[in-house]
């Protein structure tokens, strides 16, 4: 009985994922003519490391991924993945990585620490700086504190923007960018479905 259970479960599996495939891939249509596939990476501190996982699953499954957005750790894989960096540096990297990396105690009423020493580490990841560098399109969710509302950003430089989707409340200080007091994208967008939305995604 249990032998049956698991063999229909396998079975099932089996032709999901060919459907998923073919979903994917277009299977007997022109590329460009297939749905448009996007990535929506959320952000939970160290836990971000999982998206790498994640990635991986889709690459060795063969699935194209077309877009991606992210928010706080997710915009930094993100940023990785769509730059062209090896998932196993990726990996690599992140299992190295502690809090002074990327943060500095600088005590005061807005917050603990600074997250400038970000800029520092994404240049450690890829060499890109700007979205117009990435190999895959980006898009990177912050909050503006002020008015509680999520915004995207997908062109200029990506440090800011990644500094400001990083800086969590209370423990970073915000980051004025364009006008706006920005902090964490995962305040109003814990997964930026979004962003990969206004990319195009299907």
């Amino acid at each position: 009985m249990l032998d049956s259970k698991v063999s229909d479960a396998l079975e099932w599996l089996r032709i999901a994922n060919e459907k998923f495939r073919e979903f994917a891939h277009g299977d007997g249509v022109d590329r460009a003519a297939r749905p448009k596939i996007g990535l929506a990476l959320a952000g939970g501190f160290a836990r971000g490391i999982a998206h790498i996982g994640v990635l991986r699953a889709f690459r060795d499954a063969g699935i194209p991924i077309d877009c991606v957005a992210g928010t706080s750790v997710g915009a930094l894989i993100g940023a990785g993945f769509c730059a062209g960096v090896p998932l196993e540096k990726m990996q690599e990297i992140g299992q190295l990585t502690n809090f002074t990396d990327f943060g500095r105690w600088t005590p005061s009423w807005l917050g603990l620490a600074t997250n400038q020493r970000l800029e520092k580490y994404l240049a450690r990841l890829t060499p890109a700086t700007t979205f117009a560098e990435l190999k895959t399109p980006l898009a990177i969710s912050a909050t503006d504190i002020n008015a509680g509302v999520t915004v995207y950003y997908l062109n200029g430089a990506i440090a800011t923007p990644l500094r400001a989707s990083c800086a969590y409340p209370g423990l970073f200080v915000p980051i004025q960018y364009e006008g706006r007091t920005l902090v964490d994208g995962f305040l109003t967008s814990p997964v930026p479905v979004e962003g990969a939305l206004i990319l195009g995604a299907d």
